[in-house]
């Protein structure tokens, strides 16, 4: 394991690290190349965002059916690429949503953007790393 996969890996508590590196590690095993993994950690940075954006107008508007959507949508792709911190607050913010608990659901966004940052920083080094292993 490298001195990068340690700083990332688990330790029992899904806080204690933005990426579960056993889902990475899963994941580089599919494939002899890192093509796949890196297609998929860009497919996520860049949807993302997007949904995050989209989560936030809805936000906005009090759109519960949109942040319902898209924070389901948000959490399958963070358990695909091992943020399990971040899909389950993601989980969170679609039952208050369901709920209709606009207070609770701002106060979560604003729980994710954190969280997502933390993420987004991880799989770019994790990116950086595979990229290296290429050379």
């Amino acid at each position: 394991m490298t001195s990068h996969e340690e700083d990332f890996s688990t330790t029992g508590s899904i806080a204690a690290a933005p990426i579960d590196m056993s889902v990475i590690q899963r994941l580089r095993d599919l494939t002899p190349t890192s093509a796949f993994l890196l297609g998929l950690i860009h497919l996520f940075l860049k949807s993302s965002q997007e949904r995050l954006q989209v989560v936030e107008k809805a936000v906005a508007a009090s759109d519960f059916s949109s942040i319902k959507r898209e924070m389901h949508s948000l959490a399958s792709s963070c358990g695909n690429v091992g943020a399990m911190g971040l899909m389950s607050t993601c989980r969170r913010i679609e039952d208050r949503a369901k709920e209709e608990d606009l207070s609770s659901v701002v106060s979560l966004v604003t729980l994710v953007k954190e969280e997502y940052g933390s993420v987004q920083r991880a799989l770019k080094a994790i990116s950086e790393e595979e990229l290296s292993r290429r050379r």
